[in-house]
């Protein structure tokens, strides 16, 4: 995991100073503060980046409960519309392994699709 989120939130939020609170390898917190503006008000909120942060808020369990939910939602209507394409293609779970065996597998399925391959596979 990462430790060190200031730059990421500083370009997410250009107009906002971010604020270091503290940044350890299991926690690191931070406020971000927006100036006031003629449509709104100076804002803060607080954010923490946790490892483990299910284990210490329960909102944090419920939301990793309902992405799971939405990210197996999701690879279901994948696996299907490939499927139409080439029914024959065994389904993906969309992990590493599995997700290599499935792009070799679905290559002449993904070049009908009209979908680019670097839409379909993340390049970190």
């Amino acid at each position: 995991g990462r430790m060190h989120y200031r730059a990421a939130l500083e370009e997410a939020f250009p107009r906002a100073r971010v604020v270091l609170v503290t940044e350890s390898a299991p926690l690191s917190r931070y406020v971000v503060e927006e100036p006031a503006t003629a449509r709104s008000p100076a804002r803060a909120m607080r954010l923490v980046f946790r490892e483990k942060a299910e284990r210490a808020s329960f909102a944090v369990a419920l939301a990793s409960c309902a992405a799971k939910l939405v990210r197996e939602l999701a690879m279901d209507a994948f696996n299907a519309h490939f499927a139409r394409l080439e029914p024959k293609l065994v389904p993906t779970a969309g992990y590493v392994e599995d997700g290599r065996r499935w792009l070799a597998e679905a290559r002449d399925a993904i070049a009908r699709s009209g979908i680019d391959r670097a839409d379909l596979v993340r390049d970190r």
